[in-house]
């Protein structure tokens, strides 16, 4: 009898071995596709929500809601029944992909952990910016709750975003256990202290924080009050609007300590996979800031804004696969027998 934590081999033919690997690549390459196809979505959906939010569309198809105007295709259109309407189709087309996606998911990959959760924040995030955005339409919401809105779109995001990169670990993982005939095999390296655990854990709350001041600071209309780069250049005389661009820029400023502080650990330690994926969030985090100062010196163009928030999305989705990549992964997992 072999114990929990024990990789156990068998014996098999490697002709049998390969002969049984194609279809599980087979497989896996149409499950990358399907993974990254519905993360692709949900970010085309947010971007679109986004656009409706900086351009004041969302009561471009009245106060209905799913329909139209009263309609599914709306008679009279304007700019801002095309961006609402276009919003909304795009919902409809990621829905059956996202909801495919999360089942097969759930049927092939339910067993680890990371999978789980990453079809729960898929899903319940993807419901959560629905049940938002009809209230958006149906009420005037406010705003704390417009707010709450990109960090619900963004949670879908980050869960469709992980459950793709869980499940290339998996089939990964389970080839190549497979091909050299072992049953048990674990999706990561514990190659990192429970301190850095702990650190790239808080790392990514810290950036939904960030991420909720930056769009409570747009929702308020804060942040068009000011030109100066990169701090305000306008003074507290302006009062409660000043103090909240102020802790947006701070809060931003201490994300990127965090992840410089982060990388000399990594690097010390020579955990590179952990560098790498350091070094691209500090990158993307110099760019925001930059999106940050086109915002200001275009007068917060939509352009500029898609930027600014792309990027952002790219930010939280890099922290939270640093998180994942962080976390212990102390029990084995077990791979179809082969042979």
């Amino acid at each position: 009898m072999s114990g929990m934590g024990e990789v156990v081999s068998f014996p098999g033919r490697a002709s049998e071995v390969a002969s049984a690997s194609r279809p599980i690549r087979s497989g896996a390459r149409i499950i990358r596709v399907l993974a990254w196809t519905a993360a692709a979505l949900i970010l085309v959906v947010n971007l679109l929500g986004y656009t409706d939010t900086v351009t004041g569309s969302a009561l471009g198809c009245g106060r209905d809601w799913p329909l139209c105007n009263g309609a599914l295709i709306p008679s009279v259109w304007t700019r801002a029944t095309v961006i609402e309407w276009t919003h909304r189709l795009s919902v409809l087309v990621a829905g059956p992909v996202v909801l495919v996606w999360a089942a097969l998911a759930w049927i092939r990959y339910r067993a680890w952990w990371e999978a789980r959760l990453g079809v729960v924040m898929m899903v319940g995030g993807v419901l959560g910016e629905g049940a938002l955005g009809a209230l958006a339409v149906m009420f005037v919401n406010p705003d704390w709750v417009m707010a709450l809105h990109l960090g619900v779109a963004l949670l879908a995001l980050v869960g469709t975003y992980l459950l793709a990169v869980t499940s290339g670990w998996v089939e990964r993982r389970r080839a190549e256990a497979k091909d050299i005939g072992l049953r048990a095999f674990a999706l990561r390296a514990n190659d990192s202290s429970d301190a850095l655990h702990l650190s790239t854990f808080l790392l990514v709350v810290y950036g939904f924080i960030a991420i909720y001041v930056g769009a409570y600071v747009a929702s308020t209309g804060a942040g068009a009050m000011f030109q100066g780069w990169p701090l305000p250049s306008e003074g507290s005389a302006v009062g409660r609007a000043f103090w909240l661009d102020v802790a947006h820029r701070s809060i931003a400023l201490g994300l990127l300590v965090w992840l410089a502080t982060l990388w000399m650990v990594y690097h010390h330690r020579g955990l590179r996979d952990m560098r790498r994926l350091t070094t691209v969030a500090l990158v993307l985090v110099v760019l925001q800031a930059y999106s940050g100062w086109l915002l200001l010196v275009t007068h917060l163009s939509v352009p500029a804004f898609l930027i600014h928030v792309t990027i952002v999305s790219c930010i939280i989705c890099c922290l939270s696969h640093l998180a994942l990549r962080a976390w212990p992964d102390r029990r084995p997992r077990l791979a179809a027998k082969a042979g």
